[in-house]
């Protein structure tokens, strides 16, 4: 079962799912990073009354079921490649009308972030529009910065506008239980906030 919360949007355990999110769409997660999500049953304790508990046993049973290979395999179809990915997790893949990274919202966000102090000591250049750094964005501004104004802005105009359409392609094309689950949870999670701080995302035409 879920815990006993309210609707309320609860700043430290919105930090929480942001770095469990970062976790898993950053890079493939590692078996032990998902025996440890199995283990402390974290999908089944997901901290988001609007989501049911069939949803997130459905998700609990996928992980506990999964197998890693097959995962892992689903994750590169998915974000990484090689060849072209089924659910590219850059933002600016959808909204630039050649389908191009680093297109004027990744500039745009790059900007908002600068502005917010929030820059990543990253191994090799990427894209900030990344979904999985966005995630790591949200857990920085709601803990280092405990600026919910802050994480509202980045979510409004810097990752509801197109980030559904991301989830969308991974629930769609996803060939594991575990990876469409997610796609589907994290889409929940987007929704739940959405409504909780009374966001609302400018409309993007998307490109894919």
């Amino acid at each position: 079962m879920k815990n006993d919360m309210t609707d309320t949007f609860n700043p430290a355990e919105a930090a929480a799912i942001c770095g469990i999110l970062h976790n898993l769409y950053f890079r493939i997660p590692s078996q032990e990073y998902l025996n440890e999500l199995q283990q402390a049953q974290v999908f089944n304790n997901w901290p988001i009354e609007a989501i049911s508990d069939e949803q997130l046993a459905e998700l609990q049973s996928a992980l506990e079921n999964a197998d890693y290979e097959l995962v892992k395999r689903d994750y590169y179809d998915l974000h990484i490649g090689p060849g072209e990915c089924k659910a590219f997790p850059y933002g600016s893949v959808y909204t630039d009308n050649e389908n191009l990274v680093c297109g004027d919202t990744t500039i745009a966000l790059m900007d908002f972030l600068k502005a917010n102090d929030a820059q990543f000591d990253l191994p090799h250049k990427e894209p900030q529009d990344h979904v999985g750094l966005i995630f790591a964005s949200g857990h920085y501004l709601l803990t280092e910065r405990q600026d919910v104004e802050a994480f509202k802005a980045l979510l409004e105009q810097h990752f509801l506008p197109w980030g559904h359409r991301v989830f969308e392609l991974a629930e769609t094309h996803a060939n594991t239980d575990f990876c469409r689950e997610l796609a589907k949870l994290t889409q929940a999670t987007l929704n739940s906030w959405t409504q909780e701080l009374g966001l609302s995302p400018e409309k993007l035409h998307l490109y894919r």
